[in-house]
C-alpha cells in the first residue's frame, strides 16, 4: 500500500510540475506553522506543533512538514529523534466565495519505522501574503484540529 500511495503521489506531483508556466520566472513558496489537537484530557500531550515549507503550483502545494510529536515533555530533558516525525504533503485548493476550501493527504513517518497516512480538508483566508488555516485531518486513526498560519513568498 505504501508503494502505491507514493507512485501515485509522485505521478500527480510530476503532472503538475509539467503544466506549470515555462515562461514564470519566480517559484510560488510558503512557510507554515500550526499546532495539531486531538481529543484527550491532557492538551500538552495530545497537542503537535509543526513547521512546513512548500512550494505553491496554481492551486495546489506540495510541503514538508516536521514537527514534535506533543508538548509533554520539556525540550532540555533527554531530547531523543523519538519525539519527532515528517511528513512530506500535497493539498488542493478551490474557492468557497471569499475564502478557499482544501483537500490535504500525507505520508509521513515517526518512532524510526511506523509509517503513516494523512488526509483530511480544511479553509483558509487570506489576508495579503498571510493566510489563516483551519484544517480538520486524520493520521493513525486520530482525527486532529489544526489550527495554524502561513507566510507565502516568491523566489526568483
Amino acid at each position: 500500500m505504501k508503494k502505491i500511495f507514493i507512485t501515485a503521489f509522485s505521478i500527480i506531483a510530476l503532472s503538475t510540475f509539467a503544466q506549470t508556466d515555462s515562461t514564470k520566472k519566480s517559484l510560488d513558496c510558503y512557510f507554515a506553522g500550526s499546532v495539531s489537537m486531538s481529543t484527550g484530557d491532557n492538551f500538552k500531550q495530545n497537542s503537535y506543533p509543526s513547521l512546513e515549507l512548500g512550494v505553491c503550483v496554481k492551486n495546489m502545494t506540495f510541503g514538508f512538514n516536521a514537527g514534535r510529536m506533543n508538548i509533554d515533555k520539556s525540550l532540555f530533558g533527554g531530547e531523543r529523534i523519538d519525539n519527532y516525525y515528517y511528513e512530506l504533503k500535497t493539498a488542493v485548493y478551490f474557492p468557497i466565495g471569499s475564502i478557499k476550501g482544501f483537500a490535504v493527504a500525507g505520508l509521513g513517518q515517526y518512532n524510526p519505522h511506523h509509517v503513516f497516512i494523512e488526509y483530511g480538508g480544511g479553509f483558509v483566508c487570506s489576508i495579503n501574503k498571510i493566510d489563516l488555516i483551519m484544517q480538520v485531518s486524520s493520521w493513525d486513526n486520530m482525527v486532529y484540529l489544526s489550527p495554524g498560519i502561513a507566510y507565502n513568498f516568491s523566489i526568483k
